[in-house]
């Protein structure tokens, strides 16, 4: 990982995790995106993740979250996290979002957030 990637890490990390929580309830942003319990849901470019345990808190043991980033330092911070928070229903991989790979209609919603970087 270079430098680069992680400075631009850990600044991300800083306006998602401390600035957002200021002005951004996670779990009513959602809500009005139309999450709901039981979905199935990708996150795309979860960065930090701040919206990803709220995520898979939402949609309940019954739903999953798969979450993913193209940066690695963001993938093992995300999984401490879910770790830490004793989330089973979601997990995060390191994936480019324009060659997921993943199969058409697996999924009931997926969003991004505040992605940094264009795609494509």
């Amino acid at each position: 990982m270079s430098r680069t990637n992680k400075l631009h890490f850990k600044m991300m990390s800083f306006v998602h995790e401390t600035l957002y929580g200021l002005f951004r309830d996670p779990y009513k942003v959602l809500r009005a995106a139309g999450l709901k319990p039981g979905q199935r849901v990708l996150e795309v470019g979860c960065g930090p993740g701040f919206f990803t345990i709220p995520t898979a808190r939402i949609v309940g043991e019954e739903g999953s979250v798969l979450a993913f980033d193209i940066n690695p330092v963001a993938v093992e911070h995300v999984r401490h996290k879910i770790e830490e928070a004793g989330v089973t229903n979601a997990r995060v991989i390191v994936a480019d979002a324009t060659r997921t790979e993943l199969p058409a209609e697996s999924f009931d919603l997926a969003f991004v957030f505040g992605l940094a970087r264009p795609i494509g």
